[in-house]
């Protein structure tokens, strides 16, 4: 028997074919869930960076399924209560029940600017819009329904690295990620009662599409010298000397989500190759 037999799962963000959304969904599957996907779109917003015969949602249930588990692919913008209150629905309807739900819906880091606080306010909106009032208007929908049956669950938040480790140049992204993990703990405290954990991953350098279509180069943390491409920047300060990918991201969700975690709660866990070890 699988870990999570009988468990349903939603994980948002979840259309990119390189995305971390996509690795969890594969690796909950793997571990005997059935899946929702989600995004703002049947295709994600990097989708020129994808292979034409990819299909976003549609492409990760049909995957899903292949490995004989129910599957849904949904789609809602998770800055919009009215979408996430609909998915919510919708992913009972569809699959009678949420277990577990993997908020890992994010709104690309802002273009390179001089300061911080020369962000354009519409920027600094959509950025917190979705990669912190997402997750909690998520869990506003999910979690009442958790407690109903009173059978515990699972939340896990996708931050980054970033959410402790600030980046140069990137107000929004950084606090959106620093408040996640900070929504993260908050909630636990509340839910750890109930049977319900809360737990937070940390992605550092990943593989995906979005970071492919992200322009090079970063801007280094220490400001000394030139800015570093990408590969320079992991060869310099990640032990590991490689990007993770969203299957590193995908195995540790799915041990958060298993029974093996259910006394682990309000932690923020690095995947990271041992770039920032706190």
């Amino acid at each position: 028997m699988a870990a999570l037999d009988g468990k349903v799962a939603l994980i948002t963000g979840a259309a990119s074919k390189r995305g971390i959304g996509h690795g969890i969904a594969l690796a909950l599957a793997e571990a005997g869930a059935d899946v929702a996907v989600s995004d703002i779109g049947r295709r994600s917003l990097v989708a020129r960076a994808e292979p034409q015969d990819w299909r976003g949602l549609d492409s990760v249930v049909g995957e899903v399924e292949a490995l004989g588990r129910r599957a849904a692919g949904i789609e809602a913008d998770v800055s919009r209560g009215e979408d996430v209150r609909g998915l919510a629905l919708r992913v009972e309807e569809q699959l009678s029940r949420i277990d577990i739900l993997v908020n890992c819906a994010g709104a690309p880091q802002e273009p390179s600017i001089g300061g911080g606080w020369e962000l354009p306010e519409e920027e600094w909106e959509h950025v917190l819009a979705v990669n912190l009032s997402g997750p909690f208007l998520m869990c506003a929908a999910v979690v009442p329904r958790m407690l109903a049956r009173g059978e515990g669950g699972r939340i896990i938040n996708i931050s980054s690295v970033l959410g402790k480790r600030p980046w140069p140049r990137r107000p929004a992204y950084n606090a959106s990620k620093h408040g996640l993990i900070g929504l993260t703990r908050s909630l636990a405290m509340d839910l750890a009662q109930h049977g319900i954990t809360v737990n937070a991953i940390c992605p550092g350098i990943i593989d995906t599409d979005r970071a492919q279509a992200r322009p090079d180069p970063l801007q280094r943390i220490d400001f000394t010298g030139a800015p570093l491409t990408t590969e320079e920047f992991v060869r310099r300060e990640v032990p590991a000397l490689h990007r993770g990918t969203p299957q590193d991201i995908g195995a540790l969700a799915a041990f958060l989500a298993s029974p093996s975690a259910a006394y682990i709660t309000g932690q923020a866990i690095n995947v990271d190759g041992g770039w920032y070890m706190a």
